[in-house]
């Protein structure tokens, strides 16, 4: 009688387990992202006149490739 108590309790564990684990990896990948499109939007050299503006356009590439690298890692 305790042997199945004892299955369906571990059980339950690693099914917490596994969920906890999958939010988290994918909160921890949403909070790297949103810091990087900060970091890319904000372009520090720009406000110190170490490089001429970008567009639009070149900003949502950067975006774009950074998204690219941090899925395939």
């Amino acid at each position: 009688m305790r042997k199945p108590i004892l299955i369906c309790g571990l059980a339950a564990l690693a099914l917490v387990c596994l969920a906890g684990w999958r939010i988290g990896s994918s909160e921890l990948a949403n909070l790297e992202l949103r810091d990087d499109m900060k970091d890319l939007s904000s372009r520090a050299g720009m406000r110190i006149g170490l490089s001429s503006p970008t567009s639009d356009e070149q900003l949502r590439m950067a975006v774009v490739a950074k998204l690219g690298n941090t899925t395939s890692t």
